[in-house]
């Protein structure tokens, strides 16, 4: 009975740390659950101090939070930009492709596309 409640407690323990690794909260709980552990007289006396510690790794993991979605919905207005822009360059080309007349064998209009639209691999 005993390893089991030990082998759940560690298994518990490995998903908890999972997790805060994935949010990038690893830090502030191992300060949780390090400091009024091991440093509890000091803890105790200063426990203002001590919390205050904590809200500030919190405060800078939810920071790096937000960085990360600036950036991600940075690069996705980039992405948006830079196609709208290479939609606007292949009917221009288009235009001057009917306009020209030059048709394709097959039918249709020939126009360049190679150099408009990049990869999303």
């Amino acid at each position: 009975m005993v390893s089991i409640m030990l082998l759940a407690l560690i298994l518990l323990l490995s998903a908890l740390f999972h997790i805060a690794a994935l949010l990038r909260l690893s830090i502030p709980l191992a300060y949780a659950l390090v400091v009024p552990t091991l440093f509890r007289d000091w803890y105790h006396a200063h426990q203002a101090l001590g919390d205050g510690i904590f809200f500030f790794l919190v405060g800078l993991v939810a920071l790096s939070w937000v960085v990360t979605i600036v950036g991600h919905i940075r690069r996705w207005i980039d992405c948006r930009r830079e196609d709208r822009i290479s939609t606007e360059i292949y009917l221009r080309r288009m235009q001057e492709a009917v306009k020209r007349g030059e048709i394709a064998p097959g039918g249709g209009y020939q126009v360049r596309v190679d150099d408009l639209w990049r990869d999303m691999d």
